[in-house]
Order: C-alpha cells, then structure tokens, then sequence
C-alpha cells in the first residue's frame, strides 16, 4: 500500500494529517490517530518529529490534500516602514504586523548593525556606507516573515561657516555682506547668538545677508549661529567694523579700532586743573579733560567710591595684570576688586556711560580674579580655593535690577585633574570660546607652585603641566604624556592662557633656578611642547592667539612693545610695535592688554596704562596708550590722574595703575589715586598722605571713542 502524509498547523493550534491507499483519501486530526494501526500511527508521528512527507510502499498512487484543510498557511507578516534610510549610527523603530492567528509575536533579523527583541534597529557604526535587510519572523510559523530594505547613508559632518572676517563699513553709507556656509543640510537658518550688530544693520535668517545702513562708528563683535536642515548647529566670532565720516567729507573718524581722534604727537602733556570728579563719593560723576586733547576731549566716569561697598577701602582693576577680562562681551558688565580681593560686578551702559553696583561677590570665597565668558554676556567664571570652576549667571541683573548671579559648578581640577590638596594661585583665563579653562595651584613665588592645569570641557580632557617634574598628564586617567621639551625645572609666578585655548605662557617664580635657561615659557596645552624665550623677554607682557607681547625693549623705541609668534617664541625673531623713535626711559613700565580681542583673532591695538615714578616730565607717562597692530606710532588717550608715588608695599594697584580695555575696545577702566584727591583708606577722612600710602584708589572708565564735541 502506498500511503502519502503531511502536515499542517490550524488556527486553534493542533495538527492535522492527511493520508490514504488510493483511490479514496482521509483526512484526520492528530487526536484521531487511534483508528489507524498502531503501526501506522508510529510511522506518521514520526514523519511528524522531522516535518517532512513520507511515502510507504504497498498502495498504488499518491494522496492530494483534502477541500476542507487548505495546506497553505494564513499566516502573513509585513514590516513598517517597508524601506527607509539612515544615518550611520542612528536608530531606527520597525513595526511587525502579523495576520492570520493570535499569535502575534515575531523575532527580529537585521543583515548589519544591531536590532533589539522590540524592532529598534541601530544602524552600524559611522563611514559604514551601504544597504542591509531588516526581517521579522512569525513566531507561530517560522515559515512567515516580512522583510524591509533599510539604506544607510554616511553621518553628514554638518556645516561649516566659512565666513571669517566681514568688509568694514561707513556710517551713513548702504553696507551689504553675506555670510556663507558649507557642508549640512541646506537650507541654512542664520541667527545672532549674542552680541550686537551695528545700529542699522540687520541679518536676514534665510538668507544669510548682513544689510543695511549703519548710524553708529564702532566696532561691533557678535557670534554667528547657523543651523542647518538636519539640526546641527554651530557659532562663529565675528566683528564688524564701522567707521565714522572720512575727514575730507565730514568728521573725523574717531571709533575703534582705527581710533583717528587718538594724539599719535610725541610731546609732553602736564595735567592741568584737574577735573572735577568728587572724593570720598563722587561715583557716577562723568568729566572731561580739554587739557589732554582740545579738539576731541576724552571723556571719562568715576565708577567707584568710599560708598560703593561694604567694609572696604580702595578699588582696583584686578590684582596687577592687564590679562584678565574685565568687560563682559557687550562692556554693560565689569568686574572690579578692593585691596582685600573681593570681586564687585557693576553695571555699565556703553551709550549713557552710566554706572552703578550689581552685586558683591561673598567675600572670600572666590579666589582672586574672574573671566568673563567669550561667548554669552551673563556669564562670569572663576574658581574657589580648593580648586572648583563655577559659572556666575547675571542673567537678569543690571544697574536697575541688582542682585546675586546664579551659581553652577563647571569642574573640579582639585578632584579631577591631579591638584588636589593644593590652593588656587591663579584663574589664568578662558579660551576657545568657553572650552578651556585655565589654572595654576600652590603659592606664588613658593616651591608649592608646581602646577599648571588646562581643562577642555569640549573633549572632556584636563593636562597637569608640573613644572618642577617636568612631565604632563593627561586625565582623566592619569597618563603621563612624557617629559617636556624643556630641560628647566622650576617653580611658578603666574600663567596666563591665549584666547584661542591653545598656548599657555608661563612665568619662573623668583625662587632661585640654577640650572634654568630662561624665565618666560610657552607650553603648548594638551602636548610636551615647552618653548623657552630666548632674548629681551622681560616686562609685563600679554598674548593673543597669533603669539606674545611684551614690554621689553632692545630697538630703545619708547615706550617698547615686542611681539613673537608661538612658532618663533623660541627664537630671538621679534616685532618692535612702536615704529618712534623716541629716547628710551625705563622709569615708565605699562601692563598690556589685549581683551578687545576676546577670541584673540584680529590684529587689533594692544592698550596700557602707563606708570612713571619720576612725574610726567616725558611724552607717555601716565596715561592710557596703544600699540597699533602691526606696527605704527603710539595711540595716546588720556591722563590716568594717577600719582605713581603711592609706595609698592601698601598700595601696589594704585602705583601701577593697572586697566584693561573692553571687549569692544571702546572703554578702558583703571586704578587711580586721584592725584591724592579721592580720601583716606579709611573711607572716612577726606585728606590722604600719598608718601605715606594712606591715599585710597578708585577706578575710573575712560571712553576712547570721544564723543562730538557741543
């Protein structure tokens, strides 16, 4: 008999069977097996364990399937999207549906990458071009399944702007640039993340168009946003120069940077009847001074007094360095000091140059100095003594509506980048458009000064220079890049970071160093590149992201300002800014500055208040001044009214007259004792010994854009 069997799986889950010796075929479910002989039955389970179809000799014929029983299963199961594209390394949701039983459950297949039990599929890893199979498989009949064709496209790097620098444009005449951008996913929307645009000037967000017609000289920095199709983001620092009138139409162009309405003469200028600026109080007071320049007087405001604070005696623009960033992005922030290193924030208004206090920082617990943010105009960062980087947020905060900033802690260089149990000496900048932070540990000038530290929060990554080892690590972590490529080993004065986070210049303490080859270094951050300073590398000395300045003179051009590149700071290579020819007097040393670059990028004048011990019996001697880039004779401001007689040991700030000049490069804030005419360090008493250094020191803005004269 020849008998034909197969199997198939109904709805309600139980087997049927199908079998006959021809010509008459029957049908059974597998329930039903008992009819047939025991034989019989044993050979059809067994056909059902291998789930084939058996033939058994001795009938005639094979038997078909019977009417009632359809062999071809109900079961269907499709995928959702049927097919797709996606981005290498993205994620992707299927959806199973599944017809024909209750049984709803599939199992997931993808041919490349990773699908989990749920059907989300994870793309393969980025530069993994090409297409893969994604398929779902009934779990009540392995035999049906659905499939989708998923595309995998390349991760798009996203845009890049590629405007760097933007043509200068004229009050009063139509200006139009466009900002371009490559790469993404056009089209582009443009935006002005912060900053200000010139008076008249405006960005078309579709288009990328800067237009308009300019009201007001300046120069006015700004960042860029743009965001693409496909949601990236990104920011470029630009700055728009405006310029006034040209002198043959109409007014002298006196605005930043070109600063026409400067004196650039080399004769001696004597303070005349001082200004009539107050005493103990006085803040708020703005003056000018004709003697200094009749054709454009500068103008200035007193911004402190014996009542600005609490419990205190003098202000000072910070602790001695022309390298920290006073002014906010916009200059309507400032950050200023007393003898006793608490940090003030006041309120400034560019236009009315109107002052008043915002907050008071609490005392003591801030280390020494703050940075303000490159990017946003609300954010001031520094440190704590044991080493903790905090966000100050003033959003919100003004002249009108003080109070205390918003705290936020960024990093822990004590806990996460090897300086614990060492004190902060210094908070020695933010770079690269606030992804790195700057620091130095132990006490200045002591042999626990040893440390210089530089996190970048964009990469997650802090380096330990130590100074005295002479190796860097690199955290976390804790690997040791190696020994530097310098050979000295010595301990530190201070440090200070260029505004492009990428150099570091750090200063030998005045502990004794036998063996050292120089005083001035430039660590290279994130490397064991350590450049020495080879020849005139002395004075006070500021950076930018081309390279180094400082005031040491070997041309006898006065006063002197030398300038390195990074690639030459090793060499005796150097550019003398002064191109006057002015006899040398080293009775007169300035504290550079160049925060009217905050990115460090452009080439604008590098400013200075002047401090001269002998008097004002020569041309530059206590004043505020500027070096042009690359090269020209001295910009000369105005008087600081400074005595420079108040002695080292009491009163160091006041006798240096230290400043800095704002972000916008309109302003310049700095320390003076009045010519003795500001009151007593006790804040109470009108007279003061300038000999005796009882003489309080205030700080002043001079505005270095004159106004028009009445």
């Amino acid at each position: 008999m020849l008998l034909s069997v197969q199997r198939e799986k109904l709805l309600d889950g139980s087997w049927y069977v199908m079998f006959c010796p021809l010509p008459r075929c029957a049908q059974f479910r597998v329930g039903q097996l008992r009819c047939l002989p025991k034989t019989a039955i044993r050979k059809v389970l067994s056909l059902f364990a291998v789930g084939g179809v058996v033939t058994l000799t001795g009938c005639a014929g094979v038997a078909g399937l019977g009417s009632s029983h359809p062999a071809v299963s109900p079961i269907r199961v499709t995928i959702s999207p049927a097919t797709a594209t996606v981005t290498s390394g993205a994620s992707l949701q299927f959806s199973a549906f599944v017809t024909g039983t209750s049984q709803t459950a599939v199992t997931w297949f993808s041919s490349a990458g990773r699908i989990s039990p749920s059907g989300m599929l994870s793309a393969p890893k980025p530069g993994f071009t090409t297409s893969l199979r994604v398929i779902a498989t009934s779990r009540a009949d392995r035999r049906r399944r659905g499939s989708a064709v998923v595309e995998v496209a390349a991760i798009d790097a996203g845009p890049t702007i590629s405007t760097t620098t933007l043509m200068a444009g004229t009050v009063g005449s139509a200006y139009s640039e466009t900002l371009s951008a490559t790469g993404g996913q056009a089209p582009y929307q443009w935006s002005v993340s912060s900053g200000t645009l010139p008076q008249g000037i405006r960005l078309n967000s579709d288009s990328g168009v800067l237009s308009g017609t300019p009201t007001v000289a300046g120069v006015f920095s700004f960042l860029a946003g743009l965001k693409d199709k496909a949601g990236n983001t990104l920011q470029r620092s630009l700055s728009l120069s405006v310029s006034a009138v040209s002198a043959a139409s109409g007014p002298v162009q006196c605005d930043a940077p070109g600063y026409g309405c400067a004196r650039t003469d080399t004769a001696v200028i004597p303070v005349g009847k001082l200004p009539n600026w107050g005493g103990l109080k006085g803040a708020g007071t703005i003056f000018t001074d004709p003697s200094f320049n009749s054709s454009h007087p500068p103008q200035y405001v007193r911004v402190t007094d014996a009542n600005s604070g609490e419990d205190h005696v003098s202000f000072t623009v910070g602790d001695g360095s022309g390298d920290d960033s006073h002014f906010n992005v916009d200059d309507t922030l400032l950050w200023l000091t007393t003898t006793g290193n608490a940090i003030f924030a006041f309120g400034f208004n560019p236009t009315t140059m109107q002052v008043g206090l915002v907050s008071k920082l609490p005392p003591g617990k801030y280390c020494c100095n703050g940075q303000w943010s490159q990017t946003n105009r609300n954010w001031l960062y520094t440190i704590t003594g044991d080493g903790k980087l905090w966000k100050l947020d003033f959003s919100g905060r003004s002249i009108s509506s003080p109070g205390s900033p918003t705290a936020s802690q960024v990093y822990d260089f004590g806990e996460n980048c090897g300086a614990n149990g060492r004190s902060v000496l210094d908070f020695a900048g933010v770079g690269a458009g606030d992804a790195v932070f700057n620091a130095t540990f132990g006490a200045q000038d002591d042999a626990s000064a040893t440390r210089v530290v530089s996190y970048n929060s964009s990469t997650g990554k802090c380096y330990l220079y130590n100074t005295h080892a002479g190796t860097v690590t690199q955290y976390p972590g804790g690997t040791v890049l190696g020994s530097v490529t310098t050979r000295d080993r010595f301990f530190i004065h201070n440090a200070h970071g260029d505004g492009a986070g990428a150099w570091m210049i750090v200063i030998k303490s005045t502990l004794s160093c036998p063996t050292c080859a120089a005083t001035v270094y430039a660590w290279k951050i994130g490397t064991t590149t350590v450049s020495t300073c080879s020849g005139s590398c002395g004075g006070h000395w500021t950076e930018t992201a081309s390279g180094w300045f400082n005031n040491d003179g070997p041309t006898g051009n006065y006063p002197p300002l030398l300038f390195r590149t990074w690639d030459n700071f090793s060499t005796a290579n150097s550019t003398e800014m002064n191109t006057g020819s002015t006899p040398f007097n080293y009775t007169l040393d300035t504290h550079p500055t160049t925060k009217n670059d905050p990115l460090g990028n452009n080439s604008y004048p590098v400013f200075a208040s002047t401090y001269d011990t002998s008097g004002t019996s020569s041309p530059y001697a206590n004043e505020i001044i500027a070096w042009q880039q690359p090269s020209g004779p001295i910009l000369r401001f105005g008087h600081t009214f400074n005595s420079a007689q108040e002695p080292d040991a009491t009163q160091f700030q006041a006798e240096i007259a230290v400043g800095a000049v704002s972000s916008t490069g309109h302003f310049y804030a700095f320390t003076t004792d009045g010519e003795g005419t500001l009151g007593n360090t006790d804040g109470v008493h009108p007279r003061c010994t300038i000999s005796a250094g009882t003489c309080r020191s205030d700080v002043f803005i001079l505005n270095l854009v004159p106004p028009p004269a009445n």
